[in-house]
């Protein structure tokens, strides 16, 4: 993250080139871009939300700090909003390898969609191959956690995967939070504990009946 020496704060080098400056608290205020449009946007933006220009309640830097490491994290658009979000991605990495693959015991993932992924891809060796992985991993959900199956193309009662044992329907995992559907158990899992900020569904350890 570039840092500007002017005003003393991440999201833009310290160029003065159509740098705009507040009259009332004299600090640079520069787009990530250095634009004169850009520029003059944030200037107003902070104008507005920092009228007494105080800098206990400054909002004109939506910066968000991670509270382990104090890397900065922004947006090109500087949204609260996008800022938490890139934040929240960055935290993962600090969270423990402790979570295991309940069909091949390996303890080296750091959540649940770690763990799905892992055997989703094939690369699990209990279960070696994407094709059969997946279709492996449907058929558990299928018979063990249904309420996250996407019920408009998914039937507990089918048995096409008989002559079938590859197949998976496209989309045929849900959100039950928000309805969004997913081709991959893995993406789900990861959606649910990014926008909805909830511990993934788990696989447990009956995966390794599969």
């Amino acid at each position: 993250m570039v840092y500007c020496t002017t005003c003393e704060r991440h999201g833009h080098s310290s160029s003065s080139r159509n740098a705009e400056f507040c009259p009332g608290c004299s600090k640079c205020i520069q787009s990530v871009q250095n634009n004169t449009r850009g520029n003059e946007n944030n200037l107003k933006a902070h104008t507005d939300a920092c009228p007494d220009c105080d800098e206990s309640e400054c909002k004109d830097c939506n910066v968000s700090v991670c509270p382990t490491c104090e890397r900065c994290f922004q947006t090109s658009a500087n949204s609260s909003r996008g800022n938490q979000n890139n934040l929240q991605q960055h935290m993962k990495m600090h969270n423990d390898r402790s979570a295991q693959c309940p069909a091949c015991g390996e303890q080296r993932f750091r959540g649940a969609t770690g763990v799905a992924i892992h055997f989703e891809s094939g690369g699990c060796s209990a279960c070696r191959g994407q094709d059969n992985a997946e279709a492996a991993l449907y058929q558990f959900v299928r018979s063990n956690m249904p309420n996250y199956l996407n019920r408009a193309v998914c039937d507990v009662n089918d048995v096409t995967y008989l002559c079938d044992p590859s197949h998976v329907p496209p989309q045929a995992y849900q959100c039950r939070y928000c309805d969004r559907t997913f081709n991959k158990f893995g993406s789900l899992t990861q959606h649910i504990e990014d926008k909805h900020e909830r511990n993934g569904p788990t696989l447990p350890a009956r995966l390794m009946l599969l």
